[in-house]
């Protein structure tokens, strides 16, 4: 299903079904992936975590990737996924479920308003940070061995 969304996306994916096994199953999962399945084939999936807002003492989940096979959009099984994400969400003491759609994405935009949700008023800049720059961040090891800290 990854594989699908980024095609559809027009992106590369460098997840393997290793890497996502790893976060989404077992002791040390961070996230579950969730599958629609229509006669017996996965036609949707999206992955969620769960984050603590500290501030207002809220239990938040994210939810991540979601996607519907194009074949089985409009048909009212994201609405039927979605209704389900959001009974999990409950159940397991969440108060609010955040997600990001790209401002470009107008079907999706359309989609989760139409389900009830509103933009957020973040006032906030998002940043990240990852690749060497990370590595140069932590003081790790360069990937030519050599620590930054030497260079």
């Amino acid at each position: 299903m990854i594989t699908a969304l980024m095609s559809f996306h027009g992106d590369n994916h460098v997840a393997t079904t290793e890497s996502v096994a790893r976060y989404c199953h077992g002791e040390s999962a961070i996230g579950q992936i969730h599958l629609a399945i229509v006669n017996g084939l996965p036609v949707g999936s999206a992955m969620t975590y769960d984050w603590p807002n500290l501030l207002r003492g809220l239990r938040i989940r994210h939810l991540d990737l979601m996607f519907v096979k194009p074949q089985f959009r409009r048909l009212g099984l994201g609405r039927k996924f979605m209704e389900h994400l959001a009974s999990e969400a409950l159940a397991g003491g969440c108060a609010a479920i955040t997600l990001s759609a790209a401002l470009t994405n107008d079907g999706a935009n359309s989609f989760y308003t139409s389900l009830g949700f509103s933009e957020r008023s973040v006032q906030a800049c998002a940043y990240a940070i990852s690749g060497q720059a990370l590595r140069n961040l932590a003081g790790f090891p360069g990937l030519d061995g050599q620590s930054p800290n030497d260079r």
